[in-house]
């Protein structure tokens, strides 16, 4: 049990490990690929029958227009600006919500025995 544990505990701090360095590296280096553009690519394929290509061109920050900025965050996240990056109250809201859908499915499981 405590070998399952250890391996558990290495691939969860792995997986973790993992996702900050690729955040990290995608502040100062643009993606290759993106798994939207892998969507199109087979989007395109199955439903016109034929691949289309992958054509982008990354345009800097100064280029673009801070409202739309603001737009695409508030398009994710309507509150983001207000808590950059973690909204405690929808968290907890969400975290009140699982508690009380378990619960109902623990009762009605008590009621059928």
């Amino acid at each position: 049990m405590k070998k399952i544990k250890v391996i558990l505990f290495t691939c969860v701090l792995y997986f973790f490990v993992y996702t900050i360095q690729l955040v990290i590296l995608h502040a100062f280096v643009n993606p290759l690929i993106t798994p939207l553009m892998v969507k199109r690519v087979a989007e395109g394929l199955f439903e016109e029958g034929s691949a289309r290509g992958i054509h982008k061109s990354w345009v800097s920050m100064k280029h673009i227009s801070p409202n739309m900025v603001k737009a695409v965050m508030a398009s994710e996240d309507q509150k983001f600006l207000e808590h950059n990056g973690f909204d405690w109250d929808a968290i907890k809201k969400a975290m009140d919500y699982n508690k009380r859908k378990k619960g109902k499915k623990i009762l009605i499981k008590r009621r059928l025995e």
